[in-house]
């Protein structure tokens, strides 16, 4: 019994499937930047877990697309763990936070937000 002739094409089919991280290179790149300018924490296994679930080729069909919709709730809860905001069970047991005016809301972001920092991440992102 003859091998079938060497078909080069072949040998590169499988990773052919594989497309990276995409557009999550931003989301960890810019989590590293506010880890390294202070403004963060990171947990690097979690975080290593995380990107390692993107990673799993999967094709460019509806799998794909279905794992990224399924991975933005992941990506918030991720970045508000490594962040230094408190816990949801410490806001709930406050109820009166939950009655602040929008004014009163608006400024304290506005006290939150460094500006500098959102005008950076949107200027990489550009």
């Amino acid at each position: 019994m003859q091998n079938p002739p060497f078909d080069p094409a072949a040998a590169t089919r499988p990773f052919s499937a594989w497309t990276g991280l995409g557009h999550w290179n931003f989301y960890f790149l810019g989590k590293i930047l506010l880890f390294w300018a202070g403004y963060l924490n990171l947990d690097p296994f979690y975080n290593a877990v995380f990107a390692a679930a993107l990673l799993v080729p999967l094709g460019r069909g509806w799998l794909n697309r279905l794992r990224h919709l399924t991975a933005i709730p992941f990506a918030v809860a991720l970045l508000y763990y490594d962040s230094w905001l408190p816990p949801f069970s410490r806001l709930l047991a406050q109820p009166e936070v939950l009655n602040f005016s929008p004014a009163y809301l608006l400024e304290i972001l506005g006290r939150f937000l460094n500006w500098n920092v959102i005008a950076a991440g949107f200027l990489a992102w550009v």
